[in-house]
């Protein structure tokens, strides 16, 4: 069953849904991801590997963060989302 999650995007993400978050339908990383893609324009280039596939993946880059989990440690783009689950979404960072 999807939920309505409030998916909050740092930096240059944020141009694309203009502003701090943006509210997604979906039941794992992978829907809320296609969502946001298919929604917000230029979006998918920014977040997301150019791969001929369905498949989504992201750039290597680009950090998704579920309860300040890295979904890397998680289920990757397969990790479910329950209600109150906080969704994050990093571009690069740097530093020095």
């Amino acid at each position: 069953m999807s939920k309505l999650v409030v998916v909050r995007l740092y930096g240059q993400f944020r141009d694309y849904v203009g502003g701090p978050s943006a509210e997604v339908d979906g039941s794992t990383i992978e829907e809320i991801l296609r969502k946001l893609a298919d929604e917000y324009n230029g979006l998918d280039k920014e977040i997301l590997d150019n791969t001929e596939s369905n498949d989504i993946r992201l750039k290597d880059y680009v950090k998704v963060l579920v309860n300040g989990r890295s979904i890397d440690f998680l289920d990757g783009v397969s990790t479910e989302i329950k209600n109150e689950d906080e969704v994050v979404i990093f571009p690069p960072v740097g530093g020095g």
